[in-house]
């Protein structure tokens, strides 16, 4: 029986998206080890034993390798978010394991997570299309509140604006804990106790006891 007939066309494809692929896990490995400032087009070449040229011809440069880790960070923060939201339990406990896991996230990954909302990404520029790729955390957020509006936990207002809030709160102590403002032994604790803190600002007064 004759051999398949050899498709160059799909086999070139195929190599050109391996080498696309380890381009960019090596510019993820060098930004996880080195941070921002270990990453360039040379030492991503060296790493996979390519010249610049190649590096350019798939990415455009080090801002096309930027703009991919900007968005694979997103990617990869809001499947663990989606994840703490879709646990079992009460909407304001899904809140405090939501922010858990953001902390998780920022700790076990401070570069990307620099990248992703230090105060360097402004000189990074990014996309428009990049920033629609952090969306989605707000989403996950705001469904939450939106949650809990519906069963009378929370009191109504804009769930996006809530979840823009609690963002704030949350960004804010991982950063302190980050920057080395304090232990991190401490962090989890002081994140736990500011989103309740927020969280309690804006539940529902509940109705006074008829036994009472």
């Amino acid at each position: 029986m004759p051999p398949d007939r050899f498709d160059y066309l799909t086999a070139r494809q195929q190599q050109q998206r391996r080498l696309h692929d380890a381009i960019f896990v090596a510019a993820a490995r060098l930004l996880a080890d080195r941070g921002l400032d270990g990453l360039s087009v040379r030492a991503v070449a060296a790493e996979v034993g390519a010249s610049t040229k190649v590096i350019y011809s798939h990415f455009g440069g080090k801002s096309g390798l930027v703009a991919a880790l900007y968005d694979d960070g997103f990617e990869r923060l809001t499947g663990q978010l989606e994840i703490a939201a879709q646990t079992d339990g009460a909407v304001a406990d899904r809140l405090h394991g939501l922010a858990v896991a953001y902390r998780a996230f920022a700790c076990s990954a401070p570069h990307a997570y620099e990248l992703m909302y230090g105060p360097r990404v402004r000189d990074l520029a990014p996309t428009r299309s990049n920033r629609n790729a952090a969306r989605p955390v707000q989403k996950v957020i705001a469904a939450l509140f939106l949650e809990g509006q519906e069963q009378g936990t929370f009191v109504r207002e804009d769930p996006a604006d809530q979840a823009r809030l609690l963002w704030t709160v949350m960004h804010g102590a991982v950063s302190l804990e980050l920057t080395t403002w304090f232990d991190a032994s401490e962090g989890a604790g002081r994140l736990d106790q500011v989103v309740a803190i927020f969280i309690n600002s804006i539940s529902s007064p509940q109705p006074p006891s008829l036994s009472a």
